[in-house]
């Protein structure tokens, strides 16, 4: 099928005429659609140029390829292929899984000197829809025709299948909404829909928790709600809640106490605010490390007190910048678990959305320069 590189004058040629030329084959109407994009790879003794005009007179348009690399390389995804075999090899047997690689949905059109059966059982095994004599133009109308019929029905099927995906793309959109509405009125609708309880499950405890902060309109109730609320869905644990003051640093807002000496509880947790709450202040994503001197904070070691505890760690954001440091820790063995990533994650957002709603609340009356240090949404 290819020629010799000192004979390749050929390349692809595309013929940006659309109208339909004259030929031996008179267009029927249907082909006043889109011409049929086709593509006639010459083999070592061209023959296909009264071919080309016979085809291009059957409304389609092709181009030509001196060999297939050219083909490949040119992007070119056609409707059909003509290929010419005039050698005793099979290279036009390559050449064309090759292009079928490209583009499954293809029409290949062998084109040879002789029609020997050998040939013909050789072609419709690779599944080419056709094999012509080379030159004889009353057959290539005939083929032609087929293709113009397989390639609108191609086209069709394509539309049709573009038009269910895209029905089955909104149905299925319906379907989860239906679900997520179903599960916000009744939990004992979820019982019936297993197959998307896990999905719904995260979206029903949001719903829950926001419920019950939003009747915390003080900072101290929302906080204490909020370490109460986390220790019923991750289990018994330490907990602090640091927020940042007005001069930049961070105090202890709140705490609970799991296992930690009840005379020293407060001072060592209250220590946090100065080591880990400064370290992490940029952690916008939920942390979990089986030790706290994991977590690269620099005042953090394994000789600091809360260094071997297992912790998890998320910093609250709300207008690009830090409002809160919520962490929990506690013994190494019974650390955080990676299936309790996800309700950590949603209690400390949806407890960040509540705490800015009600700091907007408290200072709606001033100012947002005048709400804390450097414009903060924490006032001193």
């Amino acid at each position: 099928m290819n020629k010799p590189e000192d004979q390749g004058q050929r390349h692809i040629l595309p013929r940006e005429q659309d109208d339909v030329r004259g030929g031996s084959i008179t267009p029927s109407s249907d082909t006043q659609s889109r011409a049929i994009d086709a593509v006639w790879v010459v083999g070592d003794e061209p023959t296909g140029a009264s071919s080309i005009a016979v085809l291009e007179g059957a409304g389609f348009k092709v181009r030509e390829a001196s060999t297939l690399a050219e083909l490949l390389a040119s992007g070119i995804q056609p409707e059909a292929v003509f290929i010419e075999h005039t050698g005793d090899d099979d290279r036009w047997v390559r050449a064309w899984r090759a292009v079928r690689a490209v583009s499954h949905d293809v029409l290949g059109v062998l084109v040879a000197p002789v029609v020997s059966t050998s040939l013909l059982k050789i072609a419709f095994a690779e599944r080419m829809v056709d094999v012509m004599a080379a030159g004889d133009d009353v057959e290539l109308s005939i083929i032609a025709a087929r293709l113009r019929k397989r390639v609108r029905e191609q086209r069709d099927q394509s539309r049709r299948l573009a038009r269910l995906r895209r029905r089955c793309g909104k149905l299925d959109a319906s379907r989860r909404e239906l679900l997520r509405q179903i599960g916000g009125l009744c939990d004992g609708v979820m019982t019936t829909y297993k197959s998307v309880a896990q999905g719904m499950k995260l979206n029903t405890l949001a719903a829950e928790f926001e419920t019950i902060i939003r009747q915390d309109l003080d900072i101290e109730g929302l906080l204490r709600t909020t370490l109460e609320y986390a220790l019923r869905k991750i289990g018994s644990t330490n907990g602090a809640i640091l927020l940042p003051n007005s001069c930049g640093d961070f105090t202890l807002g709140a705490y609970v106490n799991f296992d930690l000496p009840r005379d020293t509880a407060e001072t060592l947790i209250g220590q946090l605010a100065d080591t880990l709450a400064p370290g992490c202040e940029q952690c916008r994503q939920v942390v979990i490390a089986s030790h706290a001197c994991q977590l690269g904070v620099p005042s953090i070691d394994p000789d600091h007190w809360v260094g071997d505890q297992a912790i998890t760690v998320q910093a609250c954001g709300q207008d690009n910048e830090c409002i809160a440091v919520v962490a929990c820790f506690r013994d190494p063995k019974t650390p955080f678990g990676e299936d309790l990533r996800s309700t950590i994650a949603m209690i400390v957002d949806t407890f960040a959305r509540q705490l800015a709603r009600v700091v907007r609340t408290h200072h709606r009356h001033k100012p947002k320069e005048q709400w804390g240090g450097g414009g903060g949404l924490m006032a001193a």
